[in-house]
Formats: structure tokens, sequence, C-alpha cells
């Protein structure tokens, strides 16, 4: 099991305070003690009233506020197919709008406008197939009269050409990416909140990540484009998880055609959530040529988990 998941298990008081992690991902600026000290002892000499602000506005900058009763976060997906959209749902896109976070750009992506509320924006591609990246082309639009200090792109390292050389080329889409990209490492990435993501390596063609997000009371997985088995190592990355987000492509019976493309059928996913411990299970990336409101027979994995259910494009959820 990674370290970083382990050491989010356990915190400590300082952790809680002062989180761990990639110093150069989208997190608060963190700065000593000392110097904090030092920076409110020079604001008396400032009056009362401007003192107090000072104090207040600084205070506000370098304290991570957890969502463990401090913020509330909700995750809205906005687009929970695969492949294509269809009348009913987009394709793959999540957001957790407090923490300027994005999960994927499918072409749910156009529905990121409405929800911004940070002036950063942290897009976290699990793999470049076109179903989950092709929104970052709407960005001129979704990004349009909104003030934002940055927007960064976040992939595996050899996920950046591609999106560079094809997905932005001439032919295809004649302007520049406005955002800036940050590779995926080992490392987890810490989030405005002071919460952790890591990345979890999935069996997919072309390559994949899962994410993992962790706060000191509370986490949220998600796990889309892999064939899953109980077996796979991704579920030790998954373990103990409260909210357990993962594709489910095919329903039983698929499963020559699940292994062949990379994508996954209903009782291993239960399999998995149950193996894993997770409190609760929610199935996305589902088969856009089933367009009925059950297009997965939860039924028949009740004995294998109970708590689950099939997302819906602009389900809002809290985490």
């Amino acid at each position: 099991m990674s370290n970083w998941i382990a050491r989010l298990r356990q915190p400590t008081e300082n952790s809680r305070s002062r989180p761990k992690g990639n110093s150069r991902g989208p997190g608060l600026a963190i700065i000593p003690v000392f110097a904090f000290k030092t920076l409110c002892i020079g604001l008396r000499f400032t009056t009362t009233g401007e003192s107090r602000k000072l104090r207040r506005a600084i205070k506000t900058q370098f304290t991570p506020q957890f969502s463990n009763g401090l913020t509330n976060v909700k995750l809205h997906f906005l687009g929970t197919t695969g492949y294509h959209p269809n009348n009913h749902r987009q394709t793959a896109c999540l957001m957790l709008p407090e923490l300027g976070v994005v999960l994927d750009a499918g072409t749910g992506m156009f529905r990121v406008r409405d929800l911004i509320q940070t002036d950063t924006l942290d897009i976290f591609l699990t793999h470049v197939h076109l179903d989950h990246c092709i929104g970052l082309t709407f960005l001129y639009d979704v990004l349009s009269g909104k003030k934002m200090s940055r927007v960064t792109v976040h992939v595996s390292a050899d996920k950046i050409s591609p999106i560079k050389d094809h997905l932005y080329s001439k032919p295809l889409f004649p302007v520049e990416p406005n955002f800036e990209f940050q590779p995926l490492t080992d490392q987890p990435v810490v989030l405005r909140d002071g919460s952790q993501l890591g990345s979890i390596p999935l069996e997919h063609p072309g390559g994949a990540l899962g994410f993992r997000i962790d706060w000191p009371k509370r986490s949220l997985a998600y796990i889309t484009d892999t064939t899953a088995h109980v077996e796979s190592k991704y579920v030790d990355a998954i373990t103990g998880v409260d909210t357990l987000i993962h594709e489910c492509y095919f329903p039983d019976g698929w499963e020559d055609k699940a292994e062949l493309t990379g994508h996954s059928c209903l009782t291993p996913v239960a399999q998995v959530a149950a193996k894993a411990r997770a409190k609760r299970l929610l199935l996305v990336h589902v088969n856009p040529l089933d367009e009925s409101e059950s297009p997965l027979d939860l039924g028949s994995v009740a004995d294998v988990f109970k708590e689950i259910e099939i997302a819906s494009d602009q389900m809002v959820i809290d985490v």
C-alpha cells in the first residue's frame, strides 16, 4: 500500500494543520511558524483596523481548511458515460467546485463553466482517450469572462505530447492550449483545502490512472477505464475508501468484450468494492447505447455489495 495513503489514515495534529505532499502542486502556500509570527508582529505597527484585516488575510491564506467540517465539499457528476454522449449522458467529467478540481475532461466539461467557484482550476486526466480529454478544447468558452489566476492540466508525462501534437494540432484545432501542464508523479498533489490527491496505475490500452483523494476523516476514489478484478493491484490502493466511483461499461455476460476493450462488467466491480471495504459505490462510464434509466441490473449484485448506485449526469453528492 502506498505510503501516502497510510499517512493519511493516521493523521497527527500537525498533519491536520500542515499537510505533507508535493509542494509544487496546486496546494496552499505554506510558511514556517516563525515567519508567520514575524509577519503578525510586524502588523502591530499598522493601525488597529488595518492590523486585524491583514492578520485575517494572512491566516486565511496560510491555514489549510480541511473539509472535515470546515468546508462543505460536493462532487458533481457532469458526464457519466463513455465513448460518446447520448441523449441523457455526456462523457467522463466530475467536479469538486469548492476545490476547483475537475476529474477528466470529456464532453461533460462544458458544464464546468456554471460551477466555477475559485480563481484556479486543476484538471486531472486519467488518460487521453478522446472521451476523457476532448473537453480541454471547450475551455475557451468554459473560462470566458472568468477571472482565473491559473488553469492546470495534471496528466502523465507521456500524455502531454499527444495533447499538444494531436488534440491541438493546427488542422484539428488551430489554437494554443489556454492552460499549463503539470506531469503527475508518484507523489500526491496537495489540494487547496489541504487534502491530498494520489495517482493509481490502472491496466488499460494506452495506459491510465485512477485517483484517490484523502481528507483526515473521509476519502474518495475514482477508478475508470480498467477491467475490474479482485486481484488487481489497484484494489490495495482504494482499500478503506468511503466513496468509490468506478466504471462499469458492460453488464454481466460481456466479460470477453470487457477484457478486450479494458472495461468492466458489473459483478467484478461489486466484488472489488466489497474487497476494498468501500462504504458506497457509484457506477460511471456506462454504455451509451443503453439509454434506459437502469442500464445495469443492480439487484443481481445485492448480495455482493449493497450500497451501490448508478450515477447520472448532474447528480450531486456530499463527500
